[in-house]
């Protein structure tokens, strides 16, 4: 017998059987979020995971389930993951996409790798708890390359930027992460993706820190700037859901010249295209603390404090500002 969860049974047990017969089938409990669901182990503790969210199948392989934390769990870990992005994109960005979950190493999710835009593996350590799986990021990070074209090598940087910035601005707008989380982390972590000395732009120096922080630096200035240019009517979501609309998942190969083409024609703005002649061929040191001091946000002792009358208080609000995932229909 299965478990089925929500409406959807016949459409996602047709799906599962469809695509492996298991010798053992065993009950699960509901898993927050709009998810239909099944989940099976066999007689050799293979599990997999059968998830229809957002328009999408998630279709999930586990080398080992008998883990500390149980499969439960891990579903509610993958439903949560899924549930930032059909908040931030309106649905699922593919149809289907696999996860392939390898039971090694240190508790907690890790080594997570997006290939092809239809393939996410990763790791969870045989003593993984509950908790290490509320508190990881890594998850949606994979989930959001799934969203975005793939672009030739020497763009690496935005597409690991994107999913370093969006990450938490979409776990905190579901209610994932504290807003005073999203906001510690930039202030921590973006001087990692500052130009050091003999550092080329983000198309010439390949750091782990230009790279990640550097890329999530250029989406921040991008996204502050066409809420600001456009008076609220436009950000950066736009011009990611329009690049996702016209076809540009992590499956199609696109030249970053057509992909930010396309993103500025959505909010009327060229702000993609002239924060990439300026940032990916100089190395351009960013003004931080004016930056924050604009936003309204400083650190203090550990502790984030916000400034209501800055001058883009209301962009740095509108960042994080809570969001309703409807439940499946």
């Amino acid at each position: 017998m299965a478990c089925i969860i929500g409406s959807r049974r016949f459409l996602v047990a047709a799906l599962l059987a469809a695509l492996l017969p298991l010798a053992t089938l065993r009950a699960a409990e509901a898993g927050p979020g709009p998810a239909d669901a099944v989940w099976t182990i066999d007689d050799q503790g293979h599990g997999r995971i059968a998830l229809r969210m957002g328009q999408g199948i998630i279709d999930v392989t586990i080398d080992d389930a008998r883990l500390a934390v149980g499969l439960p769990a891990v579903t509610q870990w993958l439903q949560k993951g899924a549930r930032a992005l059909i908040g931030f994109f309106g649905r699922y960005p593919v149809a289907h996409v696999r996860i392939d979950i390898t039971v090694d190493g240190e508790p907690g999710a890790h080594d997570g790798v997006t290939r092809e835009g239809r393939h996410i593996a990763v790791a969870l350590g045989p003593g993984t708890r509950r908790r290490d799986l509320t508190d990881d990021w890594i998850i949606t990070h994979e989930m959001f390359h799934l969203s975005f074209p793939d672009l030739d090598d020497r763009h690496l940087w935005i597409e690991e930027g994107l999913a370093t910035y969006l990450e938490p601005l979409a776990r905190s707008r579901i209610g994932d992460l504290p807003v005073d989380s999203v906001w510690q982390q930039l202030v921590e972590g973006l001087p990692q993706g500052q130009p050091a000395a003999g550092d080329g732009g983000l198309e010439v120096t390949h750091t782990w820190g230009r790279t990640y922080w550097g890329g999530c630096m250029y989406c921040l200035l991008a996204d502050c700037e066409i809420r600001s240019l456009s008076h609220g009517r436009f950000a950066l979501d736009d011009c990611l859901r329009a690049i996702l609309a016209a076809g540009g998942d992590g499956s199609q190969e696109w030249s970053l010249e057509r992909t930010l083409a396309i993103g500025d024609a959505a909010v009327h703005l060229t702000v993609l295209e002239d924060l990439y002649r300026t940032l990916g061929f100089h190395a351009v040191t960013e003004d931080l603390p004016a930056l924050w001091a604009r936003l309204g946000v400083a650190e203090r002792h550990g502790r984030m404090l916000y400034d209501d009358q800055a001058p883009w208080a209301e962009i740095r609000v509108a960042l994080t500002r809570p969001i309703r995932v409807p439940p499946e229909p």
